[in-house]
Order: C-alpha cells, then sequence, then structure tokens
C-alpha cells in the first residue's frame, strides 16, 4: 500500500548530508507517524523542484510493506511521513535527464535508520549532474525493425557502473541509415560497454565483432564528452 504525504511547514530544520547511512535520533513521537523532511540540491547547488523522493523499507516481511513517496518543492524540500520504525532505503530521481538517480550509481545504498521514538529531522541529498554518452549504431542494409519501432529487441547496448548494476542505453531517434542511443552516467570515469545481439552481427568502428569481448569502454571525462561511439550492423545472425 503506498502512502502519500505531501506537508511543507515553514520551519527551518537542519540538514545532514546523505552519504551511506544516516542514523536518526531525535526523541518524541507524532501521532501521525516519524516526519521525514529534508532538501534535494543539484550539484551546482541549485535546488532541485520535483524531484522524486521514495522511501522503501529495507526488509520485507511476510505481510508486505509499504513505500513512502513524496515530490520536492520549488526549494526542494519534501516531507515524507513513515508510519513504522525501521531501516529505509530512500532514493531520489530528478525529473529531467540532467541529473543522476540517488540510487543508480551509488557504490553503497543510502539508508536512513529511524528509531521508535523520533521527531522531525532534516536530510540533505545532493544529486550529480549527468554525462550524456551517445553511441550511433549503423544499419546500411536496413536489417533493423522499420523506424517507428524500437531497435532495443534487436540489439541492447549499455554500461557497468560501480555499483555492478546494468544500465541500459535509451534508444532516443532514428533515419532509414540507423539508430541513435544515449546512456546517462557520472562524470570523469570509463565505462565498459555491453553490447547484446541475437539478429543481427555488430561490429564495432574497428570491424571487431561486438559482443565476443570486452568492449572498449565509453568515457566521460572532459576531453572525450560529446564523442561518439560507432557501431554498424553487418549482417542477420546466426
Amino acid at each position: 500500500m503506498n502512502h502519500v504525504r505531501n506537508k511543507h511547514g515553514d520551519k527551518p530544520r537542519r540538514d545532514v548530508s546523505l552519504k551511506v547511512l544516516i542514523v536518526l535520533l531525535c526523541s518524541g513521537v507524532s501521532v501521525f507517524g516519524t516526519h521525514v523532511i529534508g532538501r534535494v540540491y543539484a550539484d551546482t547547488g541549485r535546488p532541485v523542484e520535483g524531484a522524486y523522493v521514495t522511501l522503501q523499507p529495507t526488509l520485507v516481511s511476510a505481510a508486505g510493506y509499504a513505500i513512502y513517496r513524496d515530490t520536492t518543492n520549488a526549494q526542494g524540500k519534501f516531507t515524507v511521513e513513515v508510519s513504522e520504525p525501521g531501516a529505509y532505503t530512500i532514493c531520489v530521481g530528478a525529473p529531467d535527464r540532467k541529473l543522476l538517480n540517488s540510487c543508480q550509481w551509488s557504490v553503497a545504498s543510502s539508508t536512513i535508520v529511524i528509531q521508535t521514538r523520533q521527531a522531525e529531522a532534516g536530510i540533505k541529498i545532493t544529486l550529480q549532474s549527468a554525462i550524456v554518452l551517445r553511441i550511433r549504431l549503423d544499419d546500411p542494409d536496413q536489417l533493423l525493425p522499420p523506424l517507428g519501432k524500437a531497435a532495443i529487441g534487436t540489439v541492447r547496448f549499455g554500461v557497468w557502473g560501480p555499483d555492478k548494476h546494468y544500465h541500459p542505453a535509451i534508444e532516443v531517434s532514428g533515419d532509414d541509415k540507423g539508430r541513435d542511443f544515449e546512456i546517462l552516467v557520472p562524470a570523469g570515469g570509463d565505462w565498459p560497454v555491453s553490447v547484446q545481439s541475437d539478429q543481427v552481427m555488430v561490429i564495432d568502428s574497428n570491424g571487431r565483432a561486438a559482443g565476443t569481448g570486452p568492449d572498449a569502454a565509453l568515457s566521460s571525462r572532459t576531453a572525450d564528452v560529446g564523442k561518439v561511439r560507432r557501431y554498424r550492423i553487418v549482417g542477420k545472425g546466426k
């Protein structure tokens, strides 16, 4: 069962940087439960309006669990009312593709431990700016599905993050000669590419069959931002 609470007060709260584990140790219990209050900022320092904040128990009982949500206001503020004590994973997603989800690119999960007796507390969450990595898949023989139908079922691109999670590329555009994909990653890193294709044969810009071994990493370092990694379809799959 989902509970949505939007109660933005004007009383200032102390901000605590959210890194890996935040333990809220405050006294007092609200009749309506524990209020978790915080603010979301971009790494440039500006507040993020419209960010999606989710609190979910880290342990799921046989009776199920509740997911608590709120959306930040113009000052980046959110208020989530939690009815039960315990450990919760908190994730924040931006309303646009300029910032990264706080849980998708974290080496360790962000956890709040809420004690039995709680009052309102403040949390500061900073979202990383996203770097867009671009991939072009050339299709000279038009072996991909017709335009208007996604190519994801035929060829899939993605990268592996530091959290060992797979992050798929999104198909953003196309023409009669190929398709364009994008992946959002943190700045300043090298991201090993995964290419999966069963229906067609794909080669990289060096003529090597994609997916037969570790592909060269995509770089989000300053000197490489804006470059496009190219692949080409050379025939049908076996």
